[in-house]
């Protein structure tokens, strides 16, 4: 009796770990969040960049902008990636883990970003090497800027760090991070 009593109770005990709490489901998705969204994914790869925006069943509109592969040191199969879902804009880092027999890579989220609302000003420098901190090129930021700047590099507004060795996505201070802007840049 005592065993199985110990055993309902590990059990429920296992249980409730693996629900989310009341508070969870109530709160926005994390900032990295690699393994949320696989629908989205196979939809998002499907697409394409720059192809035919996809309808969901919700009404929503999925848009690939598309990205480019990081060349960072020890990112070798690694790639970035801008769309919108409905009105939200995301970005997500992905690895590619293999090959199909086509030669295709087979692609899996690392992290995944919710990004801040944007207006019509604003752009998202995605491109490797773009964004620098206190003048100084890093590879591994991206940034959300603004028209505020010289002709060449603006401020960013929001930041991002990619770090390779947790496979996520870092926001950080702004402060002393430009981007330069390139026409045709998403």
């Amino acid at each position: 009796m005592k065993l199985a009593l110990i055993g309902f109770l590990v059990l429920v005990s296992c249980d409730r770990q693996d629900r989310p709490r009341q508070s969870e489901t109530s709160e926005p998705p994390s900032a990295d969040s690699g393994q949320v969204g696989s629908r989205q994914d196979s939809i998002l790869d499907r697409l394409g960049p720059g192809g035919t925006p996809a309808v969901l069943a919700n009404g929503d509109t999925v848009i690939n902008y598309g990205g480019g592969i990081l060349s960072l040191t020890g990112a070798q199969n690694y790639a970035v990636d801008h769309y919108r879902i409905g009105a939200t804009h995301y970005v997500r880092i992905q690895r590619a883990i293999g090959r199909k027999a086509n030669g295709k890579p087979i692609w899996l989220t690392r992290a995944r970003l919710r990004l801040p609302p944007m207006d019509s000003t604003e752009t998202i420098v995605l491109t490797e090497g773009m964004c620098a901190v206190n003048g100084k090129n890093d590879p591994s930021v991206f940034g959300i800027t603004g028209t505020v700047g010289d002709s060449v590099r603006w401020h960013a507004h929001h930041a991002w760090r990619f770090d390779l060795a947790a496979e996520s996505l870092q926001e950080i201070p702004t402060a002393g991070v430009t981007c330069e802007h390139a026409d045709g840049e998403d």
